[in-house]
């Protein structure tokens, strides 16, 4: 049942989809095509007794029928030719909303979110009514209460209604409503099952039932369930608000008070767990509202020049989840008071700057990793082959390209190579002391190819310089050369080649790891614009295995996918 229901709201967009391609057919479709129809009865589930007045609709909504004093409904111009379609009972006053088949179809305010396409089938053939598609519908259980605060009712207040969550995951809000000016609200057509009931206001602390407060995330975990049996009424479902409590501040430049706008700070709970998220405005004041009594930590995320730093104390340059956070000043929040000028002042970091060639002099783009001696690390991006990591808190730290990054093969500074597959011993490197407000120059990178493809401007090298390509073409005149070749911007596995003009390129081929993928192997893909004869020959030069693929003279380059171009992995 929880996984029926839990469905529901995951169907709203497939259902509203279905309703649209059927209301386009129905327009377009010629009239013998919806010369179909049904029958059927509806009772109630517990007595046998007919129901009058129920709508049967087909899914999509329509065509409908009404039942009448027996219960019995006709549908006609139902969408023939042999089709097979859904119906459902989405509100029926007093009753759960059944999908043909026995499945609930609850929450009458939102029919969208009935999971229709999990009911039965029924067949439709225009030759052929169809008869006794029946429904027996089960009594509706009811949940209702009050909101309101210390001055009496509250109008307008958001009453959120979802199933209790399961063990494997959290049950989605299926219902909401709001207050009516008595501060009543109620829900109706519900299944016997468990619910968990919260509400939330503009400028009032969120509340899950009874009285647990919220906070900034409604966890319905924390929530009494409420067991509704078949048919049955609960009542007293009720709620008393507080004005909702807040933490703010400020945060500025240390070195000239300017106010930092677009900072980011995250709230955290006391068992390290974050609690929620503001950005500061560009007056660089920041609030965080819907927050519940208790103890609090805050940090400031790294933004350009500035390092993050936790409330009041030391720096927290650890990725977010590996701070201490509980290292900083609490922010303690008691009922009724909110926390105000709770104040960061960020001094400007220390820089690494420097660049990234290649053995041949060629900028590389690349990704770096700078890691302190604590462990603490940050990944950095190489765009055409310069870099600066800025906001860095004084410490020494060692600098180091990502492992396999595009043939080369990783280092860590200054010129240390990496091993085989990428492990590098940060311990080797030359430590970088950087103090705050001060930029460290020239840690620059000389990388060498981590494969045995030395290129040239008639060889390609791919897949971390394991690969040579190499191409030879031949006109109908009798003219040779050598292609000459290029990799794609930012690609490892894919290349180009030009023939007569380097601003015209005849044609591209890819080589790719498939070793993790059942063809275990490494793959070559070409393709060409052009119909003079071209001699493809990649090499794996880890094996010396050579494959070679040849286009006949004067006809067009057809392209090639050889999955099984070298079975020499890994």
């Amino acid at each position: 049942m929880h996984e029926e229901m839990g469905r529901s709201c995951q169907q709203a967009g497939t259902w509203w989809g279905v309703a649209l391609v059927a209301l386009v057919i129905s327009l377009l479709a010629p009239a013998n095509a919806w010369a179909g129809s049904i029958s059927g009865r509806v009772i109630d589930q517990l007595t046998g007794e007919p129901l009058s007045g129920i709508t049967v609709r087909q899914a999509g909504g329509f065509p409908s029928g009404v039942t009448d004093a027996e219960g019995n409904y006709t549908i006609q111009g139902i969408n023939g030719d042999g089709g097979l379609t859904w119906f459902y009972i989405a509100d029926p006053p007093g009753y759960v909303g059944q999908i043909y088949g026995g499945l609930d179809c609850f929450f009458p305010d939102s029919p969208h979110s009935c999971p229709v396409f999990d009911g039965d089938l029924v067949f439709i053939d225009t030759d052929q009514p169809s008869a006794n598609i029946n429904f027996a519908l089960r009594p509706e259980a009811r949940i209702s209460g009050v909101v309101s605060d210390q001055n009496g009712p509250l109008q307008g207040a958001t009453v959120r209604l979802g199933l209790k969550p399961t063990a494997d995951s959290l049950e989605p809000a299926a219902a909401n409503t709001l207050t009516a000016a008595d501060g009543s609200y109620s829900f109706g057509s519900l299944p016997g099952e468990e619910f968990v009931v919260s509400v939330e206001a503009p400028d009032y602390a969120s509340e899950l039932w009874p009285d647990v407060p919220c906070g900034l995330f409604c966890d319905p975990r924390e929530g009494e369930p409420i067991l509704l049996s078949e048919g049955e009424e609960v009542s007293g479902i009720d709620f008393l608000l507080g004005p909702e409590l807040s933490i703010s501040g400020s945060v500025r430049s240390e070195e000239t008070g300017e106010p930092l706008g677009d900072v980011n700070l995250l709230l955290y709970l006391e068992d390290g767990e974050v609690e929620g998220l503001a950005q500061t405005l560009d007056d660089g004041t920041y609030r965080i509202e819907g927050i519940r009594p208790g103890t609090y930590f805050l940090r400031s995320l790294s933004k350009g020049q500035y390092p993050s730093m936790l409330y009041d104390g030391s720096f927290c340059e650890l990725p977010e989840g590996l701070c201490d956070v509980t290292q900083g000043t609490p922010v303690v929040v008691s009922a009724g008071i909110n926390a105000s000028d709770i104040d960061f002042r960020l001094p400007v970091g220390g820089r690494i700057t420097g660049t990234v060639l290649n053995e041949l002099g060629e900028r590389v783009s690349a990704v770096l990793k700078v890691g302190g001696l604590d462990d603490r690390f940050w990944v950095s991006p190489v765009f055409e082959g310069e870099y600066e990591i800025d906001g860095l808190a004084p410490g020494n730290y060692v600098v180091y390209t990502q492992p396999d990054l595009l043939g080369y093969r990783s280092q860590v500074y200054p010129g240390i190579p990496c091993a085989e597959g990428g492990e590098c011993d940060l311990d080797a490197g030359t430590p970088i002391s950087v103090e705050l407000g001060e930029t460290v120059g020239g840690i620059d990178f000389v990388l060498e190819r981590s494969g045995n493809c030395e290129p040239t401007a008639e060889r390609l090298c791919l897949n971390e310089g394991r690969f040579a390509v190499e191409v030879d073409w031949m006109t109908p005149a009798g003219t040779v050369g050598k292609g000459k070749g290029g990799r794609l911007p930012d690609a490892d596995d894919s290349g180009f080649f030009w023939f007569f003009n380097k601003s015209n390129a005849e044609m591209l081929v890819k080589v790719l790891n498939g070793c993790n993928t059942p063809f275990n192997s490494y793959w070559v893909f070409t393709a060409g614009l052009t119909n003079v004869e071209v001699t493809i020959t990649v090499t794996d030069t880890a094996t010396g295995e050579v494959w070679t693929s040849i286009n006949p003279l004067g006809s067009p380059f057809q392209p090639e996918q050889d999955t099984q171009a070298f079975k020499t992995c890994p």
